[in-house]
C-alpha cells in the first residue's frame, strides 16, 4: 500500500561512475545500465557514499525498498553490506528510521514505522560496500512508500473559539461554543500525511491553511472537514453554537403557531376559538443561561409560563430574550374573535324600545313593535370583539355607522340583519335578525 514518491524525483550521491548517474536509480527500471555505482574508495577508509533523493514535497512515508545489484545477476554477492537509511524535512538535519547490517537481501524492503513520518528527504548513508566489492556500493532503484492517512494532526477555529473535546486524531466529533458576535468562522485543518486532501464544507482547503470564513446562524452550526488520502476518508464533524438572545423553540399550550417556529422569525400568529380564556407559552433559548421573560415574567428556558388571559380581538404576547446584555424579542399575535354583541340598545325621541326577548348574545332573532310617532331611531351596539366589524342593513340595504346606525322607518313592518365579523375577518353563519313591527 502507498505510492512511490521517490520515482522520478531528484536524486543526488556522493559521487558516481560515468554514465551510471543517481538519477538513473529513481527511473522506474532496473537493468545493468540503469543503475547508480559509486566512484572506487580504495585506501580510503574514511570516505563514506551516500545516495539521497529529494521527494519534492512533504510525505508521510513509512516503507522504503533498496533494489541492489544482487536481483541484476541473482547473486548476493553484489547486495549493500550495511547501511543506514534517514530522513529530513529540511535537507540539514537527519534523523535515522533504519540501520542495517549484514545485509543478505538482494531487495530490501523495510517498513520503518507503523505509524508514518513525515519527510521532503531520504538518505541512504553506506558503512560498506557490496559483498564482492567493498569499496563500491550500488542502487538499481530507490523506492520510498507513502502511509497514506485519513487523519488530521490538528485541527483549530478562528477567534480562540475551543474545541470540545481537546482535538485528537482518532475523536471525529466536536462542540464549540462561541458569542453571539461571532458571526463567522474560519477551519484550519492540518492532515497527518501533508499530501492529503482535505475538504472544509465540500471545500477544498491546503493542509495548514484557513478556510474561508464560515457564516455562523444563531444556533447550531454544523461543519464537516473530510480528509481522503489513497482510498482512506475520514469526516471531522464540528458544532458551532454560536448563541445569543434567541429561542431555538417556542410552543404554544393551544394549537399552534403561524408560521411554523424560525429562530430568525421574530413574529407569529394564532387564533383561538371564543370559548378559550387563557393560554401559556413554553420558549426554549438556544443559550440555556440566557433569561426570558413572558408577558412581563419570567420564565426558565424550556418552561411553560403562567396562563396568559386573553380578551376578544388581538392579543400581543411579547416574549423577550436577553444574553450577555443583547435582547431580541419576539411576538404572538393571539386572535380571539367573536361574531357576537355585548349589548344592543334600540332608542327613538320618546325613549328606549326593549327588543323582545331581552338582549342576550347567543340569541340571535328579536322582535320590535313601535308607533307611528317612533319611526326616527337608533340601534347601539357593542362588540364582544373590539376589532370586529360590523355590517347593518335595513330592508337588504346597508346602512353606515360605528357603533351607533340611525335609520329612518316608513309606518310599515321592517327587517334589521345585523352581521358581526371577528378580528379575523370570518362572519358567522347566522347574522341577528331583528324583526321592526308598527303597532295597529
Amino acid at each position: 500500500m502507498g505510492t512511490n514518491v521517490a520515482l522520478y524525483k531528484t536524486a543526488t550521491a556522493s559521487d558516481y561512475i560515468q554514465p551510471l548517474e543517481p538519477a538513473l536509480a529513481v527511473n522506474g527500471t532496473s537493468t545493468t545500465i540503469a543503475r547508480w555505482v559509486s566512484n572506487l574508495n580504495v585506501g580510503s577508509a574514511a570516505k563514506t557514499h551516500w545516495f539521497q533523493v529529494n521527494l519534492g514535497g512533504y510525505y508521510f512515508i513509512n516503507r522504503y525498498v533498496l533494489v541492489g545489484m544482487g536481483t541484476l545477476w541473482n547473486n548476493a554477492a553484489y547486495n549493500n553490506v550495511s547501511f543506514t537509511c534517514a530522513t529530513s524535512t529540511d535537507g540539514s538535519s537527519w534523523a535515522p528510521v533504519d540501520t542495517v547490517a549484514n545485509n543478505s537481501a538482494t531487495t530490501y524492503d523495510k517498513t520503518f514505522s507503523t505509524t508514518g513520518v513525515i519527510a521532503r528527504y531520504v538518505k541512504i548513508t553506506f558503512t560498506n560496500g557490496l559483498s564482492t566489492n567493498s569499496f563500491i556500493n550500488s542502487i538499481v532503484e530507490l523506492q520510498v512508500y507513502t502511509h497514506p492517512s485519513a487523519l488530521l494532526s490538528n485541527l483549530v477555529l478562528s477567534n480562540n473559539a475551543v474545541l470540545n473535546p481537546v482535538f485528537a486524531s482518532n475523536t471525529l466529533n466536536y462542540t464549540s461554543v462561541v458569542n453571539y458576535n461571532m458571526a463567522s468562522v474560519t477551519v484550519t485543518p492540518t492532515s497527518v500525511d501533508p499530501v492529503a486532501s482535505i475538504k472544509v464544507n465540500n471545500v477544498t482547503v491546503a493542509s495548514g491553511t484557513p478556510s474561508a470564513a464560515i457564516n455562523l446562524n444563531p444556533g447550531d452550526n454544523q461543519i464537516q472537514v473530510n480528509v481522503s488520502d489513497e482510498g482512506q476518508s475520514s469526516t471531522y464533524t464540528v458544532t458551532v453554537s454560536r448563541y445569543g438572545p434567541y429561542l431555538k423553540n417556542l410552543v404554544t399550550s393551544i394549537g399552534q403557531l403561524t408560521p411554523a417556529f424560525s429562530t430568525l422569525n421574530f413574529n407569529y400568529a394564532e387564533t383561538v376559538d371564543r370559548s378559550v380564556s387563557s393560554m401559556a407559552l413554553t420558549p426554549t433559548a438556544l443559550d440555556p443561561a440566557a433569561a426570558i421573560t413572558v408577558n412581563g415574567s419570567n420564565v426558565a428556558s424550556g418552561s411553560s409560563s403562567q396562563p396568559i388571559n386573553l380578551n376578544f380581538g388581538t392579543n400581543s404576547i411579547p416574549v423577550v430574550v436577553t444574553e450577555n446584555g443583547q435582547t431580541q424579542t419576539y411576538t404572538v399575535n393571539v386572535q380571539k374573535p367573536s361574531t357576537k354583541l355585548s349589548s344592543l340598545a334600540i332608542k327613538s325621541g320618546r325613549g328606549t324600545i326593549s327588543p323582545n326577548p331581552t338582549f342576550t348574545p347567543d340569541n340571535l332573532n328579536y322582535t320590535e313593535s313601535f308607533a307611528s310617532n317612533q319611526l326616527s331611531q337608533s340601534f347601539v351596539l357593542t362588540t364582544e370583539d373590539p376589532q370586529a366589524t360590523v355590517i347593518f342593513t335595513l330592508d337588504g340595504n346597508t346602512v353606515s355607522g360605528s357603533g351607533t346606525y340611525a335609520v329612518t322607518l316608513t309606518p310599515a313592518n321592517h327587517t334589521i340583519q345585523i352581521t358581526v365579523k371577528g378580528c379575523d375577518g370570518v362572519a358567522p353563519a347566522s347574522p341577528y335578525n331583528i324583526a321592526l313591527n308598527l303597532k295597529p
